[in-house]
């Protein structure tokens, strides 16, 4: 049986192309929110400790803090508030944690080529409201060549915690630029700011933005015959339904905190085509559109696998603040033989 969550030939061929694969709904909303609380209390943790000075390499402003066994970088316009903490696998097992759960790993598997992996390092990046400044255009190989022989068979996996969009300073990369092998327009300077790609060099035109949003998800389901009832040759409607109402739910549950109790109140679904058993896959992509206290609504469209949609869905779920999701008592089920005919 094959390990969950490696990658499919569709992402090893988009990591083949453009090198680099999104995945969204990874980690739930609520998960991300536990990833975040053990980041704040890294970053407190290392400010308690000793302080040293802090020094300037490139774009970069560190304090190496011994003790702990890490640097600390400084935002270099507003040297108190906190860029980012290097490594932190051995001082917060938490996040220790998270770098080990399969659906980071296993992945990683197949971008290597190998199923033994081991970390190489682990950093947070804050980019604080307000305060926080942007990341200097890089690659990653560069650095990583002057410190291991196996550089070449370094991934990295990016998790965002919180909304990441254009407006608030999201990841951006240049496609298919991993096939160009490391860059020589970078900065004509000495040391560690030589790594660094020169702007004014750099095709940015190229670059594109890798936004990831709460309250978004994406539903797959095959077109398959078993689905037809009870006209051959048309998927039931039914079956479209569920999958466009699961994608509404599941969305709706990406903005819940852990183990929140919720429940779907309506579904009203718009059919626009007929859908073939054709076994291909049924895309639905969900999104929330409003989000209250005790009430949420969504949408969903659905588009067959030749990317038409096929239909369009609106509903709505109830939000039970304070109550778990899960039964928390034993449920006694009757006796069969004892009851009366």
């Amino acid at each position: 049986m094959s390990e969950p969550f490696r990658m499919s030939r569709q992402e090893l061929k988009m990591l083949n192309e453009d090198g680099f694969v999104v995945r969204e709904n990874v980690f739930s909303a609520g998960e991300c929110r536990r990833m975040a609380a053990d980041v704040e209390q890294l970053e407190r943790d290392c400010l308690a400790a000793k302080r040293n000075s802090k020094v300037v390499y490139g774009s970069y402003m560190f304090e190496i803090q011994r003790e702990l066994q890490l640097a600390v970088k400084w935002e270099p316009d507003n040297p108190d508030v906190v860029q980012g903490i290097e490594p932190f696998a051995h001082i917060s097992k938490p996040l220790r944690d998270w770098a080990y759960d399969l659906r980071l790993w296993n992945p990683s598997k197949d971008v290597v080529g190998q199923d033994e992996l081991g970390l190489f390092t682990e950093k947070t990046t804050m980019k604080r409201a307000r305060t926080g400044g942007t990341i200097v255009l890089h690659q990653d190989y560069p650095y990583w060549r002057s410190m291991t022989k196996i550089a070449h068979k370094i991934t990295t996996a990016l998790i965002y915690l919180d909304d990441a969009t254009v407006e608030n300073g999201c990841l951006e990369v240049s496609p298919g630029s991993h096939r160009d092998g490391m860059r020589m327009d970078r900065k004509m300077v000495d040391g560690f700011g030589s790594n660094e790609l020169d702007e004014a060099k750099f095709e940015t035109h190229t670059l594109i933005p890798v936004e990831a949003k709460a309250g978004t998800t994406t539903w797959t389901m095959p077109a398959s015959e078993w689905l037809c009832a009870p006209v051959q040759g048309r998927l039931y409607g039914g079956a479209i339904a569920m999958l466009a109402g699961t994608a509404i739910d599941g969305t709706v549950q990406t903005t819940l905190p852990a183990g929140a109790a919720f429940g779907p109140v309506d579904l009203k679904v718009y059919f626009l085509r007929p859908v073939s058993p054709d076994g291909r896959d049924l895309v639905a992509r969900g999104t929330v559109i409003h989000r209250g206290r005790s009430m949420a609504i969504g949408t969903s469209d659905v588009f067959d696998a030749d990317g038409k949609k096929v239909a369009v869905a609106t509903g709505s779920a109830v939000i039970l603040p304070g109550r778990p999701a899960t039964v928390t008592t034993e449920l006694t089920l009757p006796d069969p033989a004892g009851s009366e005919g």
